[in-house]
Formats: structure tokens, C-alpha cells, sequence
């Protein structure tokens, strides 16, 4: 899509704002005179993800854009990949603003998301991830040191940027006008992305990182996550976890808060959870109610619910793998 005039950049935005109510789009400056142009060019995913959007985008812009979130985006929204070729963008979420200059690169959420600021004369290509797979691969690359969705840290290094942006177009490229095995090759490309993210860019929610990034872990903390290890199988209590680490129930959770982030129970929950998949996919299990009742899952849904929020899956999708 070319855009040449004023007219037609507003009348894009206009219709942009009313069909993706989600974020509402405004110039925030016009460029010289005649230079009011918007240049766009999009790749949309595959069939399997065709409801999420675009997979890529190429835009180059003579004006400056301002993007604020008008409400929160669905969960289930991509990552957003962004690499700045040339001019500027800032992106501004609940821990602040940063910016993006030509050749660096960002991560976000757009769930967490409130404002974008694209400079005038900018050349941005971004690309957007889908959670599910990420869910899957952080769960079996890193069993137990994620809480749910990774959280990345937004800044991607200038290094780190640039492999990206060739993943990126290199995916776009397997997704040719018929299906079949570029179906295949897209999600080979996207968990390969999926896994140098994962290695490479500090996550905020990893187990590991909060414990490195705090004080020595108390005495405590060690006694407590040992003892979670060695019955997460067995029925254990708060009490149980407690009593082991010489702790009131209270002082438990203040500990794990202030080092994990998470409550003791929570933790236990994503361990078992690993531990069920793991079942799963070598296909140890008679059936899947019954693996959940052996790992301390009393109702077959919530069972169900939390396994899929945990690694972007039903159950059965990892026996079948398995």
C-alpha cells in the first residue's frame, strides 16, 4: 500500500482506528510539504494463525505517528517484534519509556502496551510471534524456571535485533501463496525464533533470574524449593513446606514473594504441571484424569484450564506429540 497525500493517510487511519478499536492511531506531526506519504507492505500468517493478523510489516512513514492503547489487548494478541532500520520509535509500558534508534530492536507484549511514538522518517519492519508456541517451548526448554508467559525484557541488543529480522523475513519467505509443507516450515521457523529469544533475552518472570538478580536466597528458600522438589508427587500442605523450611505459613509466602515473585502453592502448581507433561508425552499415563488425580489435580477442568494457560496446549495435544 502507497499512500501519497494527507487525504489518503487520514482516511487509512480513520478506517485503521475503527476496525482495530484496540489502539487508537493519530498524526502527531505532519512532515514537509509533500512529503506525506505511508508506504506499507504485509505478509499475513498462515492458515493456522490467520486470526491473529499479520505475520509482517513493512512501513516507512514521512510523519510522526502516535499509537495509545485505547484499552487492554486480548491475551491471546502476538508478540510484537519491532527493528528500527532507520529513524526512531518510543515505546512507553508500565515500567517506562524506552527508545528504539536505527538498528535496535524490541519485544513487547502488546497487552502490556499503553504508547508507541514513531519518529518522522522512520523505516520499521515488525513481525509478530504467537504466544502458543512460546508457551510450549518455555515449558520444555526451561521445565520449572518460567511462571506462565515469559515476560522479556523489551530492549533486544543491536546483534540480537538484526538474527531476528532475518528469522523474521526468512519465515515470511516459507509462506507462499499454497498451503502444505510452508505450513510446517513457518512453525519451524517461528520455534527457532521462539528458542533464540528464550536462550538469549533476559526474562523478568524466569525463577532463575529473580533469584540472581535479589540477594543470596535465604537458607530458608533453599530448605523450602528442595523440599517442593523432592514430594511435589506427594500431598502436601503449606504446613508441610513450612515446617520444612522453619518458617509460619505467613513468613512462607512473604519469602517466595519477595525472591519469586510467586506464592509457594503457585510454584508447586507450575512444577507439577511440568512433571504431568513430561508423562504425557512419553505416554506413562493411563489416561489423562487419571495423571491429574495422581499429581493432586481434584477437578478434571481446572486441570484442563491451567495446563493450557501453562504451556499453550490441551493435554492431549502432548500425548499425541508424545
Amino acid at each position: 500500500m502507497d499512500l501519497a497525500s494527507r487525504r489518503e493517510v487520514e482516511d487509512y487511519f480513520e478506517r485503521l482506528n475503527k476496525a482495530s478499536p484496540v489502539a487508537l492511531r493519530q498524526i502527531a506531526r505532519w512532515g514537509g510539504e509533500g512529503l506525506d506519504t505511508l508506504q506499507i507492505d504485509a505478509i499475513p500468517m498462515p492458515t493456522r494463525f490467520a486470526d491473529l493478523g499479520p505475520f509482517m510489516g513493512e512501513s516507512r512513514t514521512s510523519f510522526a505517528l502516535s499509537i495509545d492503547a485505547r484499552r487492554e489487548a486480548p491475551a491471546s494478541t502476538p508478540y510484537s517484534v519491532g527493528v528500527v532500520l532507520s529513524g526512531a520509535m518510543r515505546i512507553h509500558d508500565g515500567s517506562g519509556e524506552r527508545v528504539v534508534t536505527a538498528g535496535q530492536g524490541s519485544i513487547i507484549n502488546p497487552s502490556d502496551l499503553e504508547r508507541t511514538f514513531i519518529e518522522a522518517g522512520t523505516h520499521l519492519v515488525e513481525f509478530m510471534l504467537p504466544k502458543a508456541p512460546m508457551l510450549s517451548l518455555g515449558a520444555e526448554w526451561a521445565p520449572g524456571s518460567l511462571t506462565g508467559l515469559p515476560q522479556f525484557e523489551p530492549m533486544l541488543s543491536a546483534d540480537l535485533a538484526q538474527r531476528l529480522l532475518f528469522m523474521g523475513r526468512e519465515a515470511a519467505r516459507s509462506l507462499p501463496a499454497a498451503e502444505g509443507d510452508s505450513d510446517a516450515l513457518f512453525r519451524r521457523w517461528i520455534e527457532l525464533i521462539s528458542l533464540t529469544l528464550l536462550h538469549e533475552q533476559p526474562i523478568r518472570n524466569a525463577v532463575k533470574a529473580r533469584m540472581n538478580n535479589s540477594e543470596p536466597p535465604p537458607a530458608a528458600l533453599r530448605r523450602a524449593l528442595d523440599f517442593i522438589e523432592a514430594h511435589a508427587a506427594d500431598d502436601i500442605m503449606l504446613a508441610d513446606i513450612a515446617n520444612a523450611a522453619n518458617l509460619s505459613i505467613s513468613s512462607l509466602g512473604r519469602l517466595f514473594n519477595r525472591h519469586l515473585g510467586q506464592s509457594p502453592a503457585a510454584l508447586l502448581r507450575d512444577l507439577r504441571l511440568d512433571r504431568v507433561r513430561d508423562e504425557l508425552r512419553r505416554g506413562n499415563a493411563a489416561s489423562i484424569r487419571e495423571l491429574a488425580l495422581r499429581w493432586g489435580f481434584q477437578s478434571p477442568s481446572q486441570f484442563s484450564q491451567a495446563y493450557q494457560r501453562r504451556f499453550g496446549e490441551k493435554p492431549s495435544d502432548a500425548r499425541q506429540r508424545g
